[in-house]
């Protein structure tokens, strides 16, 4: 805009360069000039005023994007090593189920043993008692 509004005052020769006594140069133009320029001028400024808000705004948007950023590998992390004590839990419950399973074969094998034991004792008790009372008992009737 600034281009356009300086041709155009240049073509129809609107602006008037004056140079006073003191060596103060004097521009001269119609109300309606000064105010494309005043507007041409403002608009500028504006904008450049927005670009240092919109400079500020977007360094602390890449701060941010970079802190989540930092903050997804973070939960990456955390993720794998969960994932990683599932795993290990999963082991440990399977070590159990097998110590477990052991444990309950050596009961099973010990009841029997247990079992065979009682019956020997059984088999040694009858064999202690009946054997010399039914000899004892041949020995007598026999004479």
């Amino acid at each position: 805009m600034p281009a356009r509004s300086q041709n155009i005052l240049k073509e129809q020769e609107r602006v008037q360069a004056v140079i006073n006594e003191y060596g103060d140069t004097v521009i001269q133009m119609s109300l309606l000039d000064a105010k494309l320029i005043l507007k041409v001028v403002l608009e500028k400024e504006v904008n450049d005023s927005l670009l240092d808000v919109y400079t500020v705004v977007d360094s602390l948007n890449k701060n941010k994007i970079s802190l989540l950023f930092q903050k997804i590998e973070v939960f990456q992390i955390e993720k794998q090593n969960l994932n990683e004590m599932v795993v290990n839990l999963n082991a440990i419950i399977e070590n159990k189920e097998t110590e477990t399973q052991i444990l309950n074969e050596t009961i099973k094998k010990q009841k029997k043993e247990i079992r065979k034991q009682k019956i020997i004792k059984i088999v040694a008790l009858v064999g202690d008692v009946v054997l010399p009372v039914t000899t004892l008992l041949t020995v007598m009737f026999v004479k």
